[in-house]
């Protein structure tokens, strides 16, 4: 008997005779996937002349006097249907449902430079058969075409051809997605729009596009759509829109698609070819002021680490500072944005700028000339020219990248070329003049004479500023030496000391106002 071989039939009950039909079904009779012609999977069905043909045939034409029918079904029509190619100003942007994003894992920078973008990942909880996912996607889409200002440009979409016919044609014993899968079959132009998925259908898992013209696909028990795509015309953004103009429309995208997410199960996403570039460009553009910063700062070390004059370094990076603002003027003047070449152009200039400073100010602070005039004079004789030679050399360089035909490398010659040019007239204008005006004299500003103050004050009566006090009072009480030894001098009688004596004293008094006198140089 069944039930002493053990066999559990498509119930799981030991001993049952329930067997799975053609269609899938455990216990079915072939019939629910039946066509007209009564055979299971046949993919037969009534056309709108009435005849029982196979799917895909499209023989049928209730157009007379030698009309053709159009792509929308029309005699005689012109297409209107059929969405046209957006303008080249204007740009598509679609709405996708099933897909909750890309996963890169495992994927090599070798193979993302060949154009391996990864694998998608689909949206388990997405459901096309549940009615509130479709009400979502008709929600979405009037308020994209109800926002104010407008998002996207007026005009039909697959989706309301799609639900235009679901009205007509509905049909009870089949599901919504059996339904839509068969309005794909019979309208090809929209087959790339759609993914579906069934266990019924062995498909290749690196094909993109579901060949939904298959009639065995389209009435299978177990048929799911795993995603599809919305594509709409947008009405303010073109190829060549700013970044920042860009952003209010994505930040407007954003909050209606938000808004809807919020209230079901069905995820909707966006996304559009200038993306991509706005985030990139906005992201550049205000991460631009930090890096500006940190910039600025790497070079102020370095200039500290070779300089050992704070001052110094100060004064030629308020010189470097003067040749970004310059160049800002320059961005204007040519009428460039701040784009993604120009914000990583501003950062670059910090480096470019600072060699031109750098020479001048160390050989400003290893000059033996003590006074301002002087060591700016000294270190401009000994490195203006190797310095303007390289400013020539640069500028000549990059001059020819003026006259290119590829954007990219005239844009950079005009940034080098503008920058040596203001480089080099800060460093030997302004930066020179500021060195020979308020430039540190002596050890003034020196890092070490700072170093050193700063111990001393740690260090307490032993320190550096107690020993500047101590000098200072023994160079008090020697003047006061001085002074005591003429007042002496000059009281003494013709006959109280012979000529030596007082040739003698005159001769302690001119070595003490020498040994003082270079004191103060010194200190």
């Amino acid at each position: 008997s069944t039930q002493s071989t053990g066999v559990v039939d498509c119930t799981g009950r030991r001993g049952g005779t329930e067997t799975v039909d053609a269609c899938g079904l455990c216990g079915g009779d072939g019939s629910t996937c039946a066509g007209c012609d009564g055979v299971p999977l046949s993919g037969h069905f009534y056309d709108r002349c009435g005849a029982c043909v196979e799917f895909g045939d499209d023989s049928c034409s209730l157009c007379t006097d030698g009309e053709e029918e159009d792509l929308c079904g029309i005699c005689g029509g012109n297409n209107a249907c059929v969405p046209s190619r957006p303008k080249s100003s204007q740009l598509p942007i679609d709405v996708l449902y099933g897909i909750s994003g890309i996963s890169r894992s495992g994927i090599s920078a070798s193979q993302l430079a060949s154009g391996a973008h990864g694998n998608v990942v689909f949206d388990d909880k997405w459901n096309f058969d549940d009615a509130d996912a479709r009400r979502s996607v008709d929600e979405l889409l009037e308020k994209l075409r109800n926002a104010n200002p407008p998002v996207v440009v007026p005009g039909d979409v697959w989706w309301d051809d799609w639900r235009e016919k679901e009205k007509e044609d509905a049909s009870f014993s089949l599901t919504p997605t059996q339904e839509l899968c068969r309005f794909i079959g019979g309208n090809e132009k929209y087959a790339s729009f759609v993914i579906f998925n069934s266990s019924s259908v062995v498909i290749d898992d690196n094909e993109r596009k579901r060949n939904v013209e298959q009639s065995v696909l389209c009435q299978s028990a177990d048929l799911k759509l795993i995603a599809m795509r919305i594509r709409l015309i947008s009405y303010q953004l073109h190829g060549a829109t700013p970044s920042f103009a860009a952003l209010s429309v994505y930040e407007q995208w954003e909050s209606i698609v938000d808004e809807v997410n919020e209230n079901s199960e069905a995820k909707a996403t966006h996304i559009c070819s200038l993306w991509v570039r706005m985030i990139t460009e906005v992201h550049a553009v205000r991460g631009v002021l930090f890096g500006l910063l940190i910039s600025c700062l790497l070079s102020l070390l370095s200039l500290l680490l070779f300089t050992s004059n704070i001052l110094a370094s100060l004064l030629a990076l308020y010189g470097m500072t003067g040749v970004i603002a310059g160049m800002m003027g320059v961005y204007w003047l040519v009428g460039w944005k701040m784009g993604t070449i120009e914000a990583i152009s501003v950062t670059v200039l910090v480096g470019l700028s600072v060699d031109y400073f750098f020479h001048i100010a160390e050989a400003y602070s290893v000059s033996s000339e003590y006074g301002r005039r002087e060591r700016t004079r000294d270190a401009l004789t000994r490195m203006g020219v190797p310095v303007l030679s390289g400013a020539v050399t640069t500028f000549t360089a990059t001059f020819f990248l003026l006259f290119s035909e590829i954007e990219l490398f005239r844009k950079f010659g005009l940034i080098v070329v503008a920058n040596t040019a203001m480089a080099a007239l800060w460093a030997f204008c302004f930066f020179s003049a500021y060195l020979a005006t308020v430039g540190p004299s002596g050890d003034y500003g020196s890092c070490g004479k700072i170093v050193g103050v700063l111990c001393g004050m740690c260090s307490g009566p032993r320190g550096g500023v107690v020993r500047d006090v101590a000098v200072e009072e023994d160079e008090e009480s020697e003047l006061g030496r001085v002074e005591s030894v003429r007042r002496d001098g000059s009281n003494l009688d013709d006959d109280s000391g012979d000529g030596d004596d007082q040739q003698e004293e005159e001769e302690e008094i001119e070595a003490s106002e020498s040994e003082l006198s270079f004191g103060d140089m010194r200190n």
